[in-house]
């Protein structure tokens, strides 16, 4: 997760962190999963006002799995 691309986007009151999806869909489900317990815990940017908000880029249509 830490080595993954994401998106950062300032804004007036939030700093939104936004991750690509990982490679398979119980990694990206994983992430997930994390990034709504760091969101819930209402995280501040140091020495700013900025609400940290995490999330993960809902994957492209054609890379989901058939089915």
């Amino acid at each position: 997760m830490l080595a993954n691309a994401g998106d950062i986007v300032v804004t007036a009151t939030e700093l939104r962190v936004t991750f690509a999806p990982l490679s398979s869909p119980h990694r990206t489900a994983a992430l997930a999963a994390l990034c709504a317990e760091l969101d819930a815990l209402g995280p501040r940017f140091p020495g700013t006002r900025l609400r940290v908000r995490y999330a993960v880029r809902a994957p492209k249509p054609d890379s989901l799995p058939a089915g």
